[in-house]
């Protein structure tokens, strides 16, 4: 582990702002009054997905890459399995990809033209007003109106109304693009720490492994004489 990654502290204190003024939605609270607010459909393109007859579906490469739903995502970039020539509802690239059937909210970034079905919307950031980079850490907070708004007996869903009708917080186009960067960076730093203490975890669970097999096959005398057990994958034990 790097000493960047053993020392990291995420922020504690950020500087205020001069004023702030009611965002009007419970859930926000106040933001800073040179904030707009608006609604998701006044900045973006929605593209709600569309599912062709499933007998057009194949593994085998033939015709465009198709997203059903969340299946296929993975930690920011969707990793296709499925293929579909009579796709007529597309995620353009770079457009966000948004879950609207359980779980609910799940997003990943089209890397490539990708058909998508009705488990997914398509989100294209048209207005200059908003950064897609901002757009991508904001969705999974707005998203909480998508929560309550989920509906299905058997499943969650939500509409392209629910989805149009986000409200959204609106700094800034450069006040975004610092926000953005800003996170990429902490969250780069975070995700770091993240995967060196999941080596450490592997490698405290092999040493505990191997602690457990050795006591319990060799014993606690490490000058005690050993004799062969007769048994291949256990070797040598304790000739009492």
């Amino acid at each position: 582990m790097s000493r960047t990654e053993s020392n990291y502290m995420a922020p504690t204190r950020y500087p205020a702002y001069p004023d702030y003024r009611p965002s009007d939605v419970e859930w926000l609270g106040e933001i800073p009054s040179h904030w707009e607010m608006t609604r998701l459909k006044f900045v973006a393109h929605l593209e709600m997905g569309q599912s062709p007859s499933s007998d057009d579906y194949n593994q085998d490469g033939e015709g465009m890459p198709f997203l059903q739903g969340n299946a296929e995502f993975s930690y920011k970039f969707p990793i296709p399995k499925h293929y579909c020539p009579t796709a007529n509802k597309y995620a353009g690239v770079g457009d966000i990809l948004l879950s609207v059937r359980a779980p609910v909210g799940a997003i990943n970034i089209a890397d490539q033209i990708y058909g998508i079905g009705r488990g997914l919307c398509a989100i294209q950031v048209k207005q200059r007003s908003l950064v897609r980079d901002y757009a991508w850490y904001l969705l999974p907070v707005v998203k909480t109106e998508l929560d309550i708004e989920s509906t299905g007996s058997t499943y969650d869903a939500v509409s392209t109304d629910n989805v149009a009708n986000l409200c959204w917080n609106l700094p800034p186009p450069d006040e975004q693009r610092a926000i953005a960067d800003f996170l990429d960076r902490e969250t780069a730093r975070i995700d770091a720490l993240i995967d060196a203490k999941r080596r450490l975890v592997t490698l405290l669970e092999e040493k505990r492994a191997a602690l457990i097999s050795h006591a319990v096959t060799r014993g606690l005398d490490p000058d005690a004489p050993m004799k062969e057990s007769g048994i291949e994958w256990l070797g040598e034990i304790p000739s009492h």
